[in-house]
């Protein structure tokens, strides 16, 4: 947390894990309510969507002054966690349902794990690799974010179109 130039502090790190809380107390009930299991895969996507496209916009924010570190830390990592297995686990769910696939959305949600491991691991491996100092992590991130951002979003959005178009409901 210092590093964000806020307090290390275990209710400072706290605090930080509350945009994220928040954000899946409000979504997850939400779109249990949606009955239609293409219309919530849809939506699911969307925010997908949206959280990707978010990381490269909140690192400029930060990098401006226009929000602090600790609040790019907490938005980032709302941002993030929400493709992350709570979403993810419901996105699987619906699209099982959409696509009448047989079985469940077990297989598919470890895979997707396995995938987000891979990536955590590329991101040390890259910080070895490039031999980034602590004082350059935010600039790391930074550049990390402006490509993985809209990456995903767009990985995302043709997913979208081909699994809403596959879709038979």
């Amino acid at each position: 947390m210092q590093l964000y130039g806020e307090p290390s502090t275990p209710l400072s790190f706290l605090l930080t894990e509350l945009p994220a809380t928040g954000a899946l107390l409000v979504f997850l009930p939400l779109l249990a309510r949606v009955r239609s299991n293409k219309g919530a895969m849809l939506i699911v996507y969307a925010v997908l969507i949206l959280s990707s496209a978010s990381l490269p916009v909140l690192s400029s924010l930060r990098s401006r002054g226009l929000i602090s570190g600790g609040a790019w830390f907490s938005l980032v990592g709302a941002a993030t966690y929400l493709a992350y297995v709570p979403v993810s686990a419901a996105l699987l769910d619906r699209m099982a349902g959409a696509l009448h696939f047989g079985g469940t959305a077990t297989f598919c949600i470890q895979a997707t794990d396995a995938v987000g491991y891979t990536g955590s691991i590329m991101v040390l491996v890259g910080l070895h690799l490039f031999h980034v100092p602590p004082e350059k992590l935010l600039t790391f991130a930074d550049g990390f974010v402006a490509v993985a951002g809209p990456m995903c979003a767009l990985s995302l959005a043709g997913a979208a179109v081909h699994f809403g178009r596959a879709s038979q409901c």
